[in-house]
């Protein structure tokens, strides 16, 4: 939840410059991230799909707000959650966040100048997107 408050919190600063001062963001990243760990040291949680979903929207919002290093650290851990729990397959919501993780990958990708890491030998999916869509990613269009 935190992952989601942050990126539409950051979003709102952007479209009012005014309140930003209010929004304290870097409160926001830093709950969000301590979230994300704790429930990474609880076996039961640590490769659940909200789990996974909060890792690869801490990456898609760096790879919109923050830096190309954090984008790929946070890929990383999904990459390894994806290894333990068995593969995009193996996902929830009945495919759907399988394609948000696709999308995810990527448009963010595509934004910080690396290649998809999904989708390939390593991760193979179903799931096909014609090209990236930065603006529709990032919220500009």
């Amino acid at each position: 939840m935190y992952a989601v408050l942050l990126m539409a919190a950051s979003h709102y600063c952007i479209m009012y410059p005014s309140q930003k001062a209010v929004i304290d963001l870097l409160h926001l990243k830093a709950r969000a991230l301590s979230e994300i760990n704790a429930a990474l040291m609880d076996p039961k949680r640590a490769v659940s799909d909200a789990v996974i979903g909060a890792v690869v929207k801490m990456a898609a919002y760096e790879s919109i707000f923050g830096d190309t290093d954090a984008f790929s650290s946070h890929m990383k851990g999904v990459q390894m959650m994806l290894k333990l729990r068995g593969g995009l397959s193996s996902l929830g919501l009945n495919g759907l966040l399988e394609r948000m993780l696709v999308w995810i990958d990527l448009n963010a990708s595509h934004l910080v100048g690396l290649k998809p890491l999904l989708g390939g030998e390593v991760f193979p999916t179903k799931v096909v997107f014609a090209a990236p869509d930065p603006y529709h990613f990032a919220g500009v269009a």
